[in-house]
């Protein structure tokens, strides 16, 4: 074994700012840089490598869907440690032109896919990854579209590790030379390995579409000097040794197993295993061992890959073969072709004639389509499509399909024996070729072995035919087996082909194209048979291809099928029903099929069939030394009789018989509802030494039986011999059969011996279930003799019932006391060809196996088809897969406060089997309503929590839900067991409006032509208080006076139930009121104010132009009134009053004084004592003065009531006074006097003027 080696991490410098931080054995690897639209993460290392034990962690975010790392420092890349991806599901893709080997520590823990390749770039829409180099990282946005390999040889890469993608996800490997000796799996998915040709582009498929290469001019930003490590010295040099598998002689040459590896090619001597594997070389694939087993697709149920061998110069193969897997050996041929071809799998699950067009749709014109398959004069089989002259117009459609897609020269050659031989053939070619418009070729005569009278010539053709064999001759030479079937269409057709069978010494298929009825007795071997007793000396192969075979009901009582001693005969995918056996001896033995020879049965259905004594489905026996076996896989056995032992399948090997003479195996099957005396399900009778009956049960449920006497399950006797009758049980599920008889004991396994010694029967149980079985005494289990009839607890088992204290290993056991409870769900479709009792998520039988008795079985896979090493290996016939619950209706919904939800909540548990997630039915799933921080919730009838069990479809539905008096939204989980719970998001909407409340804005003011600080909001609020969005208010404001102009006159309501509106106040001084309303309720107000602006105006309002007599006051205030520029009374605003300091002036009651309410602003005024006109000013900021115009008047002169004759002397001494000399003129100022002088007459004297006025010193200048 040739070692390879291991180094560390190492990133390169001024790549692409890539960061690796260690810790121990853990490397992190952030960094990178991005695309523009954040979907790819790019790495660059000058060495990537991993030791055993070493993790390297990709971390991501989630908004990244790519991740892809590229080596570029000439070192291949040796992986044996863990690689994996945290922080997003992006797929990942790690690029080293030099090489890649994974060693045998190597594994992968990604979230999608995996791809390892030696290209040396990554094509995307808009340029190119390189390996060498910058990268416009920014333009490399989108999905990655191809590979570039630019070097004349591309390196190579080697996998004997264990690389597994989770479910659904693929896996590919892609370089100049591709090895496996480690395993594969795509569960779900799809696994390619390429082998490419140098100086290539790879477009990158979807699943299900076929590798394809581009031969184009390489573009010069794309060209690096690089070379490849080749296979040899990838596998020599360095410093850690990794085993591979893989060795190199002394010449350099590459051996695997012992057949050398040449460059381009794809070798494989390790498991490879997806839902669809694709395999494609420049050279040859090679399978080193079976590859049936090594190479499994279909999740397990096939070996059905696509394999390619590219043309010698490189480009895309150019000619489809379609191979049918019923074509004995037809693996040789699968991986034997000629360059230049594509070959497709066809497994008789499949449509062939629909899978041709399918893929002809992907690759456009080909040259040539070969369909291999079996045949006969005029008629072929591919997958479960027959083809002749009478089923023609129904694939009429898909052939005229092909001739729109092959090239204008294309052929059609049909490998089948005697497929285009006589007038049918003829016809049937021409029909052909009409409706493709292509050349087409068959056979007249046998083809394939010549030494049996086979050749590989095709003797008719309609137009020429130019396309060679699409074989390698040497692959030709060494095949054996003939492509030819009996094709049964009624039951005369069907006895025909037996007896062609019969009498000849050829290994035969006959494939049934229709349902088949029997009407009458056939031969009487062994008893009444409805059709000829198989004896033909070599093995005989009945397709049913899904139909049924079947006894008519108003026939004659016979069984259906006899299969004579030394005969062997397989039925595959059939239905066989209503055969009675009741005519006497062995006549009354095996309802459907009396097995004296070798029988297998695959995927089949054995139900209502009867039998008058053993085997209401099929009786093995046997009185010689001959072998006689019985195996049966992946079938249902139900709804059979047995009158007297096994009601389903009864296994005898009588006196006589020798060692392991009777074998009868059962397979992931189940054996349901049938109905015995004894050993509703098995029976065994052994009556000779050294294991002369043996029946081992691997992955097989055994459920729902009926028995009178004993064994529900399982019967088996052992008699006379030591280890006459043995049973291993492994991994199989033992439940719900029943024993009605009273007194009776074990719905289970009842275990006896009749006269022997130690050890006469002897069943060996492990990690198998029985448990829920029914009978008066020991329901589940019972042995007549701890020493002759034991039963063996290998371990890890489960028992509801051990009344006999048998399992001592195994830890889960109950007692009649206690019986254990293996929480099974009922026998329904849990994924798989059959049914099976899947788990409660709470079984004690999970991960309670043991994997070590499941391996020595030789299990790799439930009953079901699915992984069976899935964690610890569960006890029983199914392995659980893990288990979703989701959300699948009444997600995301409202409904009215205090109505009901329309749509149901419905939650679904899936199991997660391969990629399709199975519906399980049974399991209580718990919805609870959680309410919001506001008391928002609903309740099904009235509680906050219901319980309810999946149906068929795995969906729990709760009964209505009815939303409480709070709107909000609030979570509703649904939980089953340990599952992750599924959240339901719900909302309660509102009632209908109620209720109009003023939330802000109200009694607010404002300057007059500017808008109010705060919005007037209405909240609106349901009957229960909730408040009510989307509800329309409608706003009015005065439409004279003090108002205001509003944002709108309409307004609704948010989702906090407010509708607002702006308001900005007119030019109009005052308080009023804006309303809102809605509909009928009752409207609100709003009172709001608009106060004046800044004073603008001063005026004078009174105390204007007044007078007053000196030192008195005057008789009204000096009033002012203030304005803004709107005209409106200005209150408050405080104004400066000022009167002249000298002369006339008035003393003012304040020299200050604030406008009213009114605006006006007062002072009173007292005048001083001196008389005259003066000014009083009134001021204030912003405003120009006011000016008060007013006049002091002094004080008038008395008139005193004196007589006239004291006047008259007054006035006489007043002159003379002014005369006076001692008076200078000037001395004193010059007075006026006035006076009024009303003297009445007195007689004899002369009155004086009644107005006379003399100046006081006239006489002066």
């Amino acid at each position: 074994m040739q070692p390879a080696h291991a180094q560390s991490i190492v990133t390169e410098p001024n790549g692409t700012q890539t960061i690796v931080t260690a810790d121990g054995k853990r490397f992190n690897i952030s960094g990178g840089s991005l695309s523009g639209d954040g979907a790819n993460l790019f790495h660059s290392f000058k060495k990537f490598g991993l030791s055993q034990g070493e993790i390297a962690t990709f971390l991501s975010n989630p908004g990244i869907q790519n991740i892809l790392g590229r080596v570029n420092g000439g070192d291949a890349s040796i992986i044996n440690g863990l690689i994996q991806v945290q922080g997003s599901n992006a797929n990942l893709y790690l690029m080293n032109p030099a090489g890649i080997v994974f060693g045998p520590n190597a594994t992968i823990n990604v979230p999608a896919d995996f791809r390892a390749t030696t290209a040396t770039g990554i094509g995307f829409e808009k340029g190119w990854f390189n390996t060498i180099g910058d990268n416009d990282y920014a333009a490399l946005g989108g999905t990655p579209q191809s590979l570039l390999f630019n070097t004349d040889q591309p390196g190579s890469i080697v996998n004997a590790g264990n690389l597994a993608v989770a479910k659904g996800q693929n896996l590919s490997l892609i370089g100049g030379t591709v090895v496996n000796t480690g395993s594969l799996s795509a569960e779900g998915g799809q696994v390619t390995l390429a082998a490419v040709p140098g100086q290539r582009r790879v477009r990158i498929n979807h699943p299900d579409m076929l590798l394809s290469l581009e031969v184009k001019q390489l573009d010069p930003d794309t060209t690096e000097p690089f070379r490849a490590v080749s296979l040899s010295e990838l596998l020599t040099g360095g410093d850690v040794p990794v085993a591979t598998g893989v060795e190199v002689d002394a010449a350099g040459r590459t051996w695997l197993l012992n057949t050398p590896v040449a460059t381009g090619d794809v070798a494989i001597s390790g498991e490879v295993s997806g839902d669809q594997v694709q395999l494609a070389a420049a050279n040859h694939v090679n399978v080193m061992g079976d590859s049936e087993k090594l190479i499994t697709t279909h999740n397990g149920q096939h070996s059905a890959p696509i394999v390619t061998r590219f043309n010698a110069d490189g480009t895309n193969a150019n000619e489809l073969v379609f191979l049918d897997t019923t074509v004995p050996d037809y693996q040789r041929l699968l991986f034997g072709t000629e360059a230049g071809t594509t070959t497709v799998a066809i497994p008789v699950s499949e449509n062939g004639i629909e899978r041709v067009t399918s893929v002809l749709q992907q690759v456009g014109a080909v040259d040539a389509v070969h369909i291999v398959s079996e045949g006969d004069e005029g008629e072929f089989w591919l997958g479960n499509a027959y083809v002749s002259n009478e089923t023609l117009d129904k694939y009429k459609a898909h052939f005229q399909q092909w001739g729109g897609l092959l090239s204008t020269e294309a052929d059609i050659l049909i490998y089948a024996c005697l497929t285009a031989r006589g007038p049918e053939g003829l016809a049937l070619l021409n029909k052909i070729a009409e409706l493709t418009h292509a050349d087409v070729a068959g056979s007249t005569d046998l083809t394939g072995d010549t030494a049996r009278g086979g050749n590989w010539i095709l003797e008719q053709s309609i137009g020429s035919i130019e396309t060679g064999s699409a074989f390698e001759a040497t692959t030709l030479a060494d095949y054996k087996g003939l492509l030819q079937v009996f094709t049964a269409t009624d039951a005369a057709s069907l006895i025909a082909a037996i007896n062609l069978a019969n009498g000849n010494t050829e290994t035969d298929t006959i494939n049934l194209a229709n349902n088949i009825t029997l009407a009458a007795v056939d031969n009487a071997t062994n008893g009444a048979n409805g059709l000829p007793s198989i004896t033909a000396p070599e093995k005989l192969t009945i397709n049913g291809m899904g139909n049924t075979l079947a006894r008519d009901t108003t026939a004659p009582d016979f069984r259906l099928i006899h299969v004579a001693l030394g005969a062997e005969l397989e039925v595959n995918d059939i239905t066989l029903t209503g055969g009675i056996a009741n005519s006497g001896g062995q006549g009354d033995d095996g309802g459907a099929i009396h097995n004296r020879g070798t029988l297998t049965v695959n995927n089949s259905i054995i139900t209502g069939n009867t039998a008058a004594d053993d085997g209401g489905a099929i009786s093995s026996f046997n009185t010689t030394a001959n072998a006689v076996t019985v195996t049966i896989n992946n079938s249902t056995i139900s709804g059979n009789t047995a009158m007297g032992n096994g009601g389903a399948l009864s296994n005898t090997s009588f006196t006589g018989a020798g060692p392991n003479s009777t074998v009868m195996t059962v397979n992931n099957s189940t054996i349901t509802g049938n109905n015995a005396n004894v050993g509703g399900g098995i029976a065994q009778l052994g009556q000779n030494a050294n294991n002369s009956a043996v029946v081992i049960v691997n992955n097989s449920t055994i459920s729902g039986n009926t028995v009178v006497f004993g064994g529900g399950g399982i019967y088996n006797r052992g008699q006379t011999s030591l280890l006459g009758a043995t049973i291993t049980i492994t991994n199989s599920t033992i439940v719900q059969n029943e024993v009605t008889n009273p007194g009776s004991s074990s719905g289970g396994i009842l275990n006896l011996n009749f006269l022997g010694g130690a050890n006469t029967a002897r069943v060996t149980v492990a990690n198998s279930i029985i448990a829920l079985n029914t009978a008066t005494v020991f329901p589940d289990v019972r042995r007549a003799s701890a020493t002759n009839s034991p039963i063996i607890d290998a371990g890890n088992n489960l028992i509801g019932v051990d009344n006999q204290g048998i399992f001592t290993t195994s830890t889960l056991v109950g007692s009649v006391a206690t019986p254990l409870d293996p929480m099974l769900l009922p026998l329904g479709d849990y994924g798989g060809p059959t049914q099976t009792h899947a788990f409660f998520l709470d079984s004690p039988a999970l991960n309670a196996g043991s994997d070590a008795l499941a391996m020595a079985a030789t299990l790799t896979t439930d009953q079901r088809g699915a992984n069976r090493f899935n964690g610890t290996v569960d006890i029983g016939a199914v392995e659980s897969q893990g288990y979703s619950l989701a959300v699948t209706a009444g997600n995301n919904q409202t409904t009215t406060v205090n109505t009901a939800f329309t749509t149901a909540l419905e939650a679904q548990v899936t199991e997660n089997f391969a990629n399709s997630p199975l519906p399980v039915s049974g399991l209580n799933v718990t919805f609870t309503a959680t309410p919001s921080p506001t008391g928002a919730t609903g309740s099904f009838n009235g509680n906050p929590t219901t319980t309810v069990v999946t149906n068929a479809t795995g969906v729990a539905t709760a009964p209505t839900l009815t939303a409480n008096t709070v709107a909000g939204s609030y979570v509703i989980s649904s939980s089953s067991g340990t599952l992750t719970p599924a959240s339901f998001n719900l909302t309660n909407t509102p009632d209908v409006p109620a209720l109009l409340t003023i939330s802000g804005g109200n009694d607010q003011s404002t300057t007059v032509n500017t808008a109010f600080a705060n919005t007037l909001d209405v909240t609106v609020t349901d009957q229960f208080g909730n408040l009510v969005p989307n509800t329309t208010l409608n706003y009015s404001a005065p439409s004279t006076g003090a108002s205001s102009t509003l944002s709108a006159t309409t307004a609704t309501t948010d989702s906090n139930g407010v509708a607002r509106v702006s308001a900005t106040g007119n030019t109009v001084a005052g308080s009023y009121v804006i309303s809102s309303s809605s509909g009928t309720l009752a409207p609100v107000s709003f009172n709001l104010t608009n106060t004046p602006d800044v004073p603008a105006l001063l005026t004078i309002s009174g105390g204007n132009n007044q007078s007053t007599t000196v030192n008195t006051a005057f008789a009204n205030t000096l009033d002012v009134t203030v304005t803004d520029q709107f005209g409106n009374l200005v209150p408050n605003t405080t104004l400066n009053y000022s009167a002249p300091s000298t002369g006339a002036s008035s003393t003012l009651s304040a020299t200050t004084a604030t406008t009213d309410n009114n605006g006006v602003a007062s002072v009173s005024a007292t005048a001083n004592d001196t008389a005259g006109t003066f000014t009083v000013t009134a001021t204030g900021v912003g405003v120009t003065a006011g000016n008060f115009t007013l006049t002091n008047s002094p004080i008038a002169p008395t008139t005193p009531d004196i007589p006239a004759t004291e006047f008259l002397g007054f006035w006489t001494d007043l002159q003379e006074l002014s005369k006076t000399s001692d008076v200078a003129c000037g001395a004193v100022p010059t007075v006026n006097l006035e006076v009024d002088i009303d003297i009445p007459d007195v007689q004899g004297q002369t009155p004086p003027p009644e107005e006379s006025q003399e100046a006081l010193g006239a006489d002066c200048p």
